[in-house]
C-alpha cells in the first residue's frame, strides 16, 4: 500500500504542471483573436476617456482624480506587454505553432494578457465622475469665533464627525433650541472638513425661515462656482444644478432649515453609498429632520451649570466680588443655559463692579421668557 500511495503522489506531483503546460499550449489560435479582441474593447474605452478629459479639462477649475490617472497609466503598462506578445507571435509563429516550448510560453503570456485586460476593463466604471475641484476651491472659509462649553461642544462634535465619515451614514440631521450653539459647531466643523480634504467640495448654504426653491437654488450655484440666471424656470434650473453636482463627492450643510423640502425639485442628487456624500440639515424641529428622512439626528444640548458660568465670566470679565458672585451667578442661571443669550447678558454686565446695578439688572434685550419664545420653536 505504501508503494502505490507513493506511487500516486508522485503521478500527482508530475500530472500537475503537465497539466499546466498543456492548458496553456492549447487552443493559442483562439486566444490570440480573444487577445486581440480584448485589446481593441480597452483601447476604444481609453480613447473615450481621453475625449472626455480633454473637454472636461477646459474648465481649469478642474482636476483630473487620482484613480483616473493610475487606470491609464495601468493602461497603457498593458499595450506594451501586449504589443510585446504580438511581437513573439510574429518571431515564433508565422501563422502557426509547431515548437511546443513556444506554444507554452506565448499561451501563458496571453491568458495574464487576457486576464488584465478583463480586470482593467472592470476597474473602468468611475461612478464619482473624472474630476475633482481644484484644491483651492474646495470650500470657502467661514470667519468663527471661539466655541464653549468644552463638554458639550467635544461630545455633539464627535458625534457628527463620527457620522460624516461613516460610509452607511448619508443624512444627518444636527437640531436644537435656537441660539444653542448648533450653527458655530457646524461652522467649525465646515472648516475642519475643507482642511482634511475628505470630500471634493463642502458647501454651506443658510435656508432661513422663509423657504424659497429659487433662492435655495441660486444660493447652491453660487457656493459651487455654477452660474445660473435668475430669469430661468426652476426646472431647467434643477436640471442644470443636477448635472453640475453629479459625480462629485460633496459635503452639503444646510443651516436654519425650518421646512422640508425635495431634492430633486431644487436639483440636488440624492446622498448614497455610491456617491459618497453627505447632508447635513441644522434645525430647531426635529419635524425637518423626520420631513427630510435624515437616517441619524445629533441634539445640540444647553450648556451644563458650569459650562454657562464659564462663557459668562469671559465675557462680564472675572467676578472678584464676594457679594456680586452669588448674584451674578443668579443672573447667568436665569439664562437657561443658551450660550447666545449668556453672551448677551455678559457682555451687558461686562466689569460692571457695582453691586446695586447687578441687584437691579434688567436686561436691556429679552428676558429668559422671551429668549424662550425666540428660540423654541412654535
Amino acid at each position: 500500500m505504501d508503494i502505490v500511495s507513493s506511487s500516486l503522489t508522485a503521478i500527482s506531483l508530475l500530472w500537475t504542471p503537465l497539466e499546466a503546460c498543456c492548458f496553456y499550449s492549447r487552443k493559442l489560435e483562439t486566444r490570440v483573436t480573444t487577445l486581440r479582441s480584448k485589446m481593441e474593447e480597452l483601447t476604444s474605452k481609453e480613447n473615450d476617456l481621453k475625449a472626455e478629459i480633454n473637454r472636461g479639462m477646459a474648465n481649469q477649475q478642474k482636476n483630473l482624480r487620482s484613480e483616473i490617472q493610475l487606470w491609464l497609466k495601468n493602461v497603457e503598462k498593458l499595450e506594451v506587454e501586449v504589443k510585446q506578445i504580438e511581437t513573439e507571435i510574429e518571431k515564433h509563429t508565422k501563422g502557426c505553432f509547431p515548437n511546443y516550448l513556444s506554444r507554452y510560453k506565448l499561451g501563458k503570456m496571453m491568458v495574464k494578457g487576457i486576464n488584465d485586460m478583463s480586470l482593467l476593463q472592470a476597474k473602468g466604471v468611475f461612478p464619482n465622475g473624472l474630476f475633482i475641484d481644484s484644491s483651492q476651491d474646495s470650500g470657502r472659509i467661514l470667519p468663527t469665533s471661539g466655541l464653549v462649553g468644552d463638554k458639550t461642544f467635544n461630545r455633539v462634535s464627535k458625534a457628527i464627525w463620527k457620522l460624516l465619515t461613516d460610509t452607511n451614514t448619508s443624512m444627518i440631521g444636527v437640531h436644537g433650541m435656537g441660539g444653542v450653539g448648533k450653527t458655530s459647531i457646524m461652522m467649525h466643523i465646515y472648516n475642519q472638513l475643507i482642511d482634511c480634504k475628505i470630500f471634493d467640495r463642502v458647501i454651506w448654504v443658510n435656508v432661513s425661515r422663509t423657504f424659497n426653491v429659487e433662492k435655495l437654488q441660486l444660493d447652491i450655484a453660487d457656493a459651487t462656482n455654477l452660474e445660473l440666471l435668475k430669469d430661468e424656470n426652476v426646472i431647467w434650473r434643477s436640471t442644470r444644478l443636477l448635472e453640475h453636482l453629479q459625480g462629485k463627492m460633496f459635503v452639503l450643510i444646510l443651516d436654519d432649515m425650518w421646512h422640508k423640502f425635495s431634492l430633486e425639485e431644487v436639483g440636488i442628487p440624492h446622498p448614497s453609498i455610491d456617491n459618497g456624500c453627505k447632508f447635513v440639515f441644522v434645525t430647531r424641529l426635529m419635524e425637518v429632520c423626520r420631513g427630510m428622512e435624515t437616517q441619524r439626528e445629533v441634539k445640540v444640548d444647553l450648556l451644563t451649570k458650569n459650562e454657562a458660568w464659564d462663557l459668562f465670566t469671559t465675557k462680564s470679565g472675572p467676578i472678584q466680588s464676594d457679594e456680586i458672585e452669588p448674584i451674578a451667578k443668579a443672573v447667568c442661571e436665569n439664562c437657561g443655559g443658551l450660550p447666545l443669550a449668556i453672551i448677551t447678558v455678559g457682555r451687558a454686565m461686562r466689569k460692571v463692579k457695582d453691586i446695586r446695578l447687578w441687584k437691579n439688572y434688567r436686561p436691556q434685550g429679552p428676558t429668559l421668557l422671551a429668549w424662550k419664545k425666540v428660540c423654541l420653536p412654535d
